[in-house]
């Protein structure tokens, strides 16, 4: 009968067998459930599924796809660290995102459910217009002055101008 004693129940503890030999069990962490060799808190599996190395700590706080997300915090959202758009749909998976996280209690609770042709705000500008022109789609600021020129930002916006460069 093949028994052991935990010593450390913290990251990759020690342990002891019957026999006095030592191994290491790692820690069993995050989504799915795996081995984490690294201490990264990313699963081995979810590490070598995205080409990251499972030996190498310091991969959880790269920027694989440079879209402000860290792998780390890729793997804690689920969205794929090798893309910055995943849902392919030209809204970046970070500003997707704001939008996610804006009220948790409605029916967008994925980047996937985030649809560029939407007014999450309601403010009359679709969610690819303001990631495009750099406006908040979190807020009605369609009636703001982005730029100072007296237009309205919806008015510019709906006019093909750029509501943030004077006209």
């Amino acid at each position: 009968m093949l028994k052991y004693a935990i010593s450390n129940p913290e990251n990759r503890a020690e342990n002891r067998m019957d026999n006095g030999a030592r191994f290491h069990i790692d820690n069993i962490q995050g989504k799915g459930c795996g081995y984490d060799f690294d201490g990264d808190r990313m699963p081995n599996s979810w590490e070598e599924r995205y080409g990251l190395d499972p030996q190498n700590p310091e991969d959880a706080d790269a920027d694989s796809d440079g879209d402000g997300f860290t792998n780390f915090e890729e793997y804690q959202k689920g969205t794929d660290p090798l893309v910055p758009d995943a849902d392919e749909d030209s809204l970046p998976d970070t500003w997707e995102l704001n939008i996610v996280n804006a009220d948790l209690n409605d029916s967008i609770t994925t980047i996937y459910d985030v649809n560029p042709n939407d007014d999450f705000d309601g403010d009359g500008i679709t969610e690819i217009q303001e990631y495009e022109n750099t406006l908040n789609p979190l807020f009605d600021d369609s009636l703001e002055d982005s730029d100072g020129d007296r237009y309205p930002n919806i008015f510019e916006v709906m006019g093909g101008g750029d509501p943030n460069k004077a006209s």
